[in-house]
């Protein structure tokens, strides 16, 4: 367990207030509290979070004929001219130490305003460059977690399954390519199987599990290690 005071910043990607994610977010800010931590959150659904990322991401345009994203994420960073819908997000990203995704497992990924929210906040200039990316990442110094539901038992999720890919194959494009790409320390995925079937017991040992986490947050193993 950590001595020092840390910054956690929770995003949940689910449109039911409650829903068994729901209750993962509660559990888990309860649990940065208790440990003693700063927490921070974005519950994306309830926000009306804009998953587009386009024009509107910027007060003005260096090219509005023909915007380049990653020119105008670039430029708008230098010149103050984000939207103040991600300027938000961002300065909650900046002040946090350690990021946790809370999501249900849609198509072998993330609800689409999870990938928005990774689309408009992780952006050029502000996340990543184009000189700095994994090990040198600009969130490096950083860690990240993702929390999942899945609908399966967990002999689906495996190579020789019905899904023939495991949740860590499943999510690679997230923890390895938007997490450990800008730079974080990622830990292992910690998924929740037949979220729908499983009895009230063992969604309360799956919540005492989480306590668990968020006590050895900073001291865990790792999935990637970018910080090095």
């Amino acid at each position: 367990m950590e001595n020092t005071k840390k910054n956690f910043l929770v995003i949940l990607a689910h449109q039911n207030p409650s829903s068994f994610n729901a209750a993962i977010k509660e559990k888990t800010i309860n649990s940065i509290i208790e440990c003693g931590h700063n927490v921070e959150r974005s519950d994306l659904y309830q926000m009306n979070w804009n998953a587009l990322a386009g024009r509107n991401d910027f007060k003005q345009h260096l090219n509005s004929a023909e915007i380049n994203l990653i020119n105008e994420q670039q430029n708008s960073l230098k010149n103050d001219l984000y939207d103040d819908e991600i300027k938000k997000e961002m300065e909650k990203l900046k002040r946090a130490d350690y990021l946790i995704f809370i999501f249900p497992l849609w198509w072998a990924s993330c609800p689409a305003i999870l990938k928005g929210w990774i689309d408009r906040v992780f952006s050029c200039g502000f996340a990543w460059g184009m000189k700095n990316i994994f090990h040198k990442g600009l969130m490096l110094g950083k860690r990240a977690a993702i929390f999942t539901t899945a609908g399966g038992d967990e002999g689906e999720y495996s190579e020789s399954g019905d899904q023939q890919m495991t949740l860590t194959q499943s999510l690679n494009h997230i923890h390895r390519g938007s997490l450990a790409f800008c730079g974080f320390d990622v830990l292992p995925i910690h998924a929740i199987y037949e979220v729908e079937d499983c009895r009230e017991e063992l969604r309360k040992e799956y919540l005492e599990k989480i306590g668990d986490i968020i006590k050895n947050f900073g001291v865990a193993e790792l999935l990637h290690k970018m910080n090095i």
